[in-house]
């Protein structure tokens, strides 16, 4: 019913993302709203930490508006870019109830917010297949790409997958790849300055800690109902990806080039998230959810097609209220 209803024409239902995200980051007002931290692993996430210490929500507002926001950009370029034949509305919903549930593995914040830059990247870069002039979007891209990886440094490798989609998307072009690159380079020209100017030199490394965890002692201490959020979300990719390589005959011509541009973005967010692991000692899956939200939302969105969608669709969605509610300290069964 759920599914069905959000791969529906019915624009009105962008109203309900509101409201679920509110629902959804109800409890961390008076529950998982920060009170501080001893040490941060990247500056933005230092900088989050230090605003919402002085709301009186605590980090529930912020996330309320990165959550909201990132939901219906997500949407925005889905539809826009022709990933399912009509628009629909399911990846508000999928981006909705995953960075709620992914943002309780860690301090997420300040990868809610360069997601928001790295869609709209990502838009740019996608709008050049039909256009002879595109240095105006590839700089306009490569921009906000590099402004997401200032907030979340892992992100710096998409100025290798940013290059890469162009060489998939357009004939070679030396100024093309030269005005992205320094388009990617600009944030980074900007806070080397800021940093300078103020006398704050030593605070030019994006990283500012290394946590030498072994990556599977996080797993093992995680609750069953994490890693059963963890299940379902590695099986929606499984059968997700096949879709977005393979599309249907209805789909554009358009969204089969782009579908393989935007995988090529997916396995170097999957690489941005594998870095923070080794950086933090935490998995935090905030940082892949653009393209979990596109490739599960191209999939669900032909439900149709696949008697074995709704089931995966509906067990994934389960686990991640039951999760939700479970950091919330709700008992159930």
């Amino acid at each position: 019913m759920l599914l069905r209803l959000f791969t529906s024409r019915q624009p009105l239902l962008l109203v309900s993302v509101p409201l679920l995200a509110a629902l959804g980051l109800l409890p961390r007002i008076w529950i998982l709203a920060p009170t501080g931290a001893d040490w941060t692993a990247y500056p933005a996430e230092g900088w989050m930490a230090a605003l919402c210490s002085g709301l009186p929500l605590g980090d529930a507002l912020p996330a309320w508006v990165l959550v909201v926001a990132g939901a219906l950009r997500v949407n925005q370029l889905f539809n826009r870019h022709q990933f399912y034949p009509s628009p629909v509305y399911i990846p508000a919903l999928i981006y909705t109830v995953a960075s709620i549930a992914f943002m309780q593995q860690g301090s997420a914040l300040h990868i809610l917010a360069a997601n928001l830059f790295i869609v709209a990247g990502i838009d740019y870069i996608l709008r050049v297949s039909r256009q002879p002039r595109v240095l105006n979007e590839y700089f306009r891209g490569g921009f906000w790409l590099g402004l997401g990886a200032l907030l979340f440094p892992p992100f710096l490798l998409l100025g290798i997958a940013m290059w890469l989609g162009i060489a998939f998307l357009r004939p070679f072009q030396w100024r093309e790849y030269a005005v992205s690159a320094l388009a990617f380079a600009v944030p980074f020209i900007w806070w080397i300055a800021i940093l300078f100017f103020n006398d704050l030199t030593e605070d030019i490394w994006l990283i500012t800690r290394q946590i030498n965890t072994p990556w599977l002692a996080w797993w093992k201490g995680s609750n069953a109902m994490l890693r059963i959020v963890w299940i379902f979300s590695a099986i929606s990719l499984l059968f997700a990806i096949p879709r977005l390589l393979f599309p249907t005959e209805r789909a554009s011509n358009r969204a089969r080039n782009l579908a393989g541009v935007f995988l090529l973005y997916f396995f170097v967010s999957l690489a941005a998230v594998i870095g923070d692991a080794w950086l933090t000692g935490i998995w935090n899956l905030t940082a892949l959810l653009v393209p979990f939200t596109v490739a599960t939302g191209v999939w669900y969105a032909h439900y149709r097609y696949s008697l074995f969608a709704p089931f995966v669709f509906y067990g994934w969605l389960l686990s991640c209220i039951l999760y939700v509610a479970q950091c919330a300290g709700v008992p159930y069964l």
